[in-house]
């Protein structure tokens, strides 16, 4: 993939990522904010006007995008943490004794992912040190 067509990418991946809604102009502008760029260069990169990349501004928007992209994953980590926490919740009111294998299982998930971004955090640390090794 060329650089230039993989910062096109990366700017449609950092207006997916942050864009209120779904208007070219709106979509440009939240990728330029977290790219840090002016609207128009973004623009370009954004429609692949743009003949060259500089290296400091593809790295830096390969930075933010990783970024954004560990933030989704937390997020979506936690609503699944919290969904089991419902889970659990519901069938401990409904019918705890029928649930309660189900519940000892929720129970021992739970207690191994910790709270949001806990356990989750803590192993994406660890890993990115050991690729730093």
């Amino acid at each position: 993939m060329s650089s230039v067509a993989e910062m096109s990418a990366l700017v449609h991946e950092a207006a997916d990522h942050s864009s209120p809604s779904g208007n070219w102009k709106d979509r440009v502008q939240a990728a330029a904010r977290v790219l840090r760029m002016p609207f128009g260069r973004a623009k370009r990169h954004y429609y692949q006007e743009v003949r060259r990349v500089d290296a400091e501004e593809m790295d830096r928007a390969r930075r933010e995008i990783k970024r954004l992209r560990d933030q989704a994953e937390l997020r979506k980590n936690s609503e699944h943490v919290e969904w089991v926490g419902r889970t659990l919740a519901y069938l401990e009111t409904s019918d705890p004794e029928l649930y309660r294998p189900e519940i000892a299982a929720l129970e021992r998930t739970l207690h191994a992912v910790g709270s949001p971004g806990g356990a989750m955090a803590v192993s994406r640390e660890t890993s990115e040190d050991e690729a730093m090794k």
